[in-house]
């Protein structure tokens, strides 16, 4: 397995709670009712999640399109991740996996898996039809998750959800390459819209409540289309509203991704093909700062920002 996914054992555990009734922008706030499988039966061509059979995500009649906000988990408060009950991790910094809330789950099974979500195939193919997915899923189950994707190229979301009082609230993350996404146990999230090769850390386990998105009323259940859209959180200041420890972590962050650029012009070819990757996954502040360091990030900003046409090889 890739040594991106990093080591699991020391430190203190990750994934504290935030303080109630913080308030944070861009989340998806839905009224809605989560039934599980064993009140109502969500009817799919299969079981779209790996856990088992699903329940009902009712959402009612009055959204054309549920629209999930992306956003960059670097690119947010640790406060924010806290309160879905995540945290994000750098694949070389050791820390502790959260502890599973089922006594029974006793072995953690580390696995790589490949979602081909280019251009929403996956979403629009599979997810979204009656004798497919079914419609998109959710779940929560007792035990936490990690993801790592294993490729710069990787895109899309995790997305998380929370319920407060008597509505869900949701946010999807993008996972930087060279980052893990922690998750705790029992929280609800979705890994439907990911792209690329991802480690995933998980137990194998019945006790999964997993649920599909529909609208309608019991009995006329229907697919409700869903969507991710990159939200404003993508695009953050580096030195914006911050503590001190937070502005000294990114002034850390920036003298590395300084020295990465640096060091890369002379690389060989396919390594400046990763490297390039990796920089234009960045905000667009962020690379905006970094992009005259080097040949290699001044090409990264071009390509997403600037004038200079996308080549298929670097020169």
């Amino acid at each position: 397995m890739s040594k991106l996914i990093g080591k699991y054992i020391t430190r203190n555990a990750v994934c504290t709670s935030a303080s109630p009734g913080h308030d944070f922008p861009d989340e998806l706030i839905l009224s809605a009712q989560w039934h599980h499988r064993d009140k109502e039966h969500g009817t799919s061509g299969r079981d779209a999640s790996v856990f088992g059979s699903l329940g009902v995500f009712a959402v009612g009649d009055d959204h054309p399109s549920i629209d999930f906000p992306l956003v960059n988990a670097l690119s947010v408060s640790p406060q924010f991740l806290q309160a879905y009950g995540a945290a994000i991790v750098p694949v070389e910094e050791a820390f502790r996996l959260p502890k599973s809330k089922e006594k029974s789950l006793t072995t953690l099974h580390v696995t790589e898996y490949t979602w081909k979500n280019n251009s929403r195939q996956y979403i629009t193919n599979y997810v979204l039809q009656q004798n497919g997915g079914g419609g998109l899923f959710i779940e929560t189950h007792p035990f936490p998750h990690l993801f790592t994707p294993l490729s710069p190229e990787c895109g899309g979301g995790v997305i998380l959800g929370r319920k407060v009082e008597d509505q869900y609230r949701f946010v999807a993350f993008q996972i930087t390459y060279g980052y893990s996404l922690v998750i705790k146990s029992n929280v609800i999230h979705g890994d439907s819209f990911l792209h690329g090769p991802y480690a995933i850390a998980l137990y194998e386990t019945e006790f999964a409540d997993s649920v599909l998105i529909k609208s309608g009323k019991p009995g006329a259940r229907t697919i409700q289309p869903v969507r991710q859209v990159s939200a404003a959180g993508n695009r953050f200041s580096l030195f914006g509203d911050m503590t001190f420890n937070q502005r000294a972590t990114a002034l850390l962050l920036k003298e590395n991704l300084k020295s990465i650029a640096r060091a890369t012009d002379n690389a060989p070819i396919e390594k400046r093909r990763e490297i390039i990757c990796f920089f234009k996954q960045l905000p667009q502040t962020m690379l905006s700062d970094l992009r005259h360091q080097s040949d290699l990030t001044q090409r990264a900003y071009d390509e997403c920002y600037g004038i200079v046409p996308l080549q298929a090889g670097i020169h």
